[in-house]
């Protein structure tokens, strides 16, 4: 009966047993390329998307986007996201999608799932572009 304590509250952990500060926020960093051997224009310019695709039968809800604007910048091209973890419901199912588009028109976009995975608030994936029927007659 000498470790008893009186209500509800647990002591508190020594200092060293401490759990670590959780972010409020997600790191999405990743690459995108495609696997023709083509040169990428110097205006075209690569938009990828954070999605939450969990709900079947609705659209998807963007909940981070970044746009570069390439500059002649060729494959493997690194991009970074950060998503605010309130935005990330409980039931979220995270994917990626990418395109990469010139004046208007779409050269090459992903035709696969790239489901994000996190880990300790991180998340890298490689993603493999496909080049579009339109784009190949260039």
């Amino acid at each position: 009966m000498r470790r008893c304590t009186r209500g509800d509250t647990p002591p508190p952990l020594p200092a060293q047993a401490q759990p670590p500060a959780v972010s409020s926020f997600v790191d999405i960093g990743g690459s995108v390329t495609y696997r023709q051997r083509i040169a990428l224009p110097p205006d075209a310019i690569l938009t990828v998307r954070v999605q939450d695709t969990s709900r079947a039968d609705a659209k998807a809800r963007t909940l981070a986007e970044q746009t570069i604007e390439l500059g002649g910048q060729q494959v493997p091209i690194n991009f970074q996201l950060t998503v605010d973890r309130d935005l990330i419901g409980k039931k979220a199912r995270l994917t990626l999608a990418a395109r990469i588009e010139r004046r208007g028109k779409l050269l090459f976009i992903n035709d696969q799932s790239y489901p994000v995975k996190l880990i300790d608030g991180k998340s890298h994936s490689e993603m493999i572009l496909r080049q579009v029927g339109a784009a190949r007659g260039r």
